[in-house]
């Protein structure tokens, strides 16, 4: 007897040791983590199916924003993005947005919503972000975080934009790329601020200690992908030492606030999918992890395509080998794309995607963007999770989409679109097997076609058929859509071929998927 419970005590223990200090927030839950924006709170298309837009300035109204994301026990941990460019709350280390009504006025513009209905709640001296904190931890079962944006640069070519904040206006010798004409077009990153400047580490790291200051959160997020360019052009490699030192820096203002509070407050950061464009932007997460400087990494798309096809096993291996503590998750945002027209994502997209991931060996998912999931995909979340067996078993869609965040555009490895009167290999990565049933390759066409014969893995599929494109269904170029079933045999778990023959098509082809039912 005493021999059985010594062993089963031992098997507790290393189960203790195994989960990282992050999984263990989650209470022996899948981890499951939920990142809104910095907005949606205060819009009202955003969660307009779970709260009334005019319920959400008094204090009660805010405590129901948790109750609906708790509501299914599933959501382990919740992201507050409370910092964009501007502050949605009182900061006084930077413009809160509400400052932004008086702006347009001024300048004859109609004030946008964000920053009329944010001043509400300041005005009914409502924080949403203090009681979201404070609430759930009264209520326990989520592990709440406040995340701060590091280089937000939503439509800086603008002449004047609601976002953005004083500092970045006033000081145009602090961007990455000062001399260049922001209203000139280019990418909005060219104008992000530079890091190796010591005004704009002050000025991100005063913001950073005010929101540890404020809020009793479990931890906080350096959103490093909002936006990931942060260091001079052409120095980001040489320049990585400084990066690892602003995040050294929080980490140790965190210790020093956590022994105040008596208890620990973590730290996460969000990086690119791709190993090397990290490294390329000028992060060291394998540093970061060794040092013990953050506690989880979140491996993210930027916007535009949920990647399919990133080697999270790869990440695992190397920050696990570096720091076992630290948990490594995949973070999706809120479109599929195969290289342009964006497709919200659905519940058997996101299967599709968390198969893989977890075949990669991830410690958890993370929904960027979540608020702007259609409302049926938020449902799911909410109520039942993304669980791995659920998205290891049941129906889910691999899609060929494309890294949409890299230094050399050769590491997007786009394969799409392709002329549609030529026959095609497109490689799609698929997560697993089990379960599968019936097995269908679907491809789309941005101009009339005619079926292509398709194949599997080299395994000729049935006569193909067309199908209804739906409303962006695959993709927003899409006209013509063709659907061919395979034997369940044919996929295969990891990297498949589906070969599509030559169309009589005057135009591309631009969507190719597996669907697994």
């Amino acid at each position: 007897m005493k021999r059985t419970f010594f062993i089963a005590s031992a098997v507790l223990a290393l189960n203790a040791i195994a989960a990282t200090p992050f999984e263990k927030l989650a209470g022996g839950r899948e981890v499951l983590c939920v990142n809104g924006d910095n907005d949606h709170y205060f819009k009202a298309h955003c969660m307009a199916e779970f709260l009334p837009l005019d319920e959400r300035w008094s204090e009660e109204g805010a405590k129901k924003y948790i109750d609906i994301v708790t509501s299914g026990g599933k959501v382990t941990h919740l992201f507050l993005c409370a910092i964009g460019q501007r502050a949605s709350y009182d900061s006084k280390a930077c413009d809160p947005i509400w400052l932004a009504v008086d702006e347009a006025k001024a300048r004859g513009i109609e004030p946008d919503e964000w920053p009329v209905n944010a001043k509400k709640a300041f005005d009914n001296g409502v924080d949403p972000y203090k009681v979201w904190c404070d609430y759930a931890r009264r209520k326990g079962g989520v592990s709440v975080w406040i995340s701060q944006r590091m280089n937000d640069v939503h439509f800086i070519d603008k002449p004047w934009n609601i976002r953005t904040n004083k500092f970045w206006y006033d000081n145009p010798h602090l961007h990455r790329m000062p001399d260049h004409d922001r209203r000139k077009g280019g990418l909005w990153t060219n104008h992000a601020l530079d890091y190796a400047r010591k005004e704009v580490r002050d000025f991100q790291f005063n913001i950073f200690k005010e929101l540890v200051d404020r809020y009793d959160a479990d931890g906080f997020e350096l959103d490093w992908m909002r936006f990931w360019e942060h260091l001079t052009p052409g120095k980001e490699r040489e320049l990585s030492h400084i990066l690892t030192g602003f995040i050294r820096q929080c980490r140790e203002y965190t210790r020093e606030v956590a022994k105040k509070r008596n208890r620990p407050i973590y730290l996460s950061v969000r990086v690119p999918t791709l190993y090397k464009a990290a490294r390329d932007f000028g992060f060291d997460p394998e540093t970061w992890a060794k040092e013990g400087l953050v506690d989880m990494i979140a491996i993210a798309n930027f916007y535009a395509a949920v990647d399919f096809d990133f080697d999270m096993a790869d990440w695992v291996k190397r920050i696990k080998s570096a720091n076992p503590d630290v948990a490594v998750l995949a973070s999706a945002c809120d479109n599929v794309s195969t290289y342009r027209g964006r497709v919200c994502v659905s519940v058997e997209t996101l299967r599709g995607w968390a198969s893989s991931v977890f075949a990669g060996n991830a410690d958890g998912l993370y929904f960027f963007n979540a608020a702007y999931y259609p409302h049926e995909t938020q449902k799911t979340i909410y109520s039942n999770g993304f669980g791995r067996k659920d998205c290891m078993t049941l129906s889910r869609r691999y899609v060929a989409t494309y890294h949409d965040c890299v230094k050399d555009p050769k590491d997007e490895a786009r394969q799409l679109p392709r002329k549609g009167d030529k026959a095609r290999e497109i490689a799609i990565k698929a997560g697993s097997v089990e379960n599968a049933k019936t097995v269908k390759g679907i491809v789309a066409y941005d101009a009339d076609a005619t079926a292509p014969e398709m194949s599997l893995n080299g395994v000729k599929g049935a006569k193909t058929a067309e199908i209804a494109t739906g409303v962006r269904a695959y993709g927003a170029a899409s006209k013509k859509a063709f659907v061919c079933e395979f034997p369940a045999e044919a996929l295969k778990a990891g990297r498949n071929k589906l070969a599509v023959g030559a169309s009589k098509c005057d135009g591309h082809l631009v969507w190719a998927e597996i669907s697994v039912e």
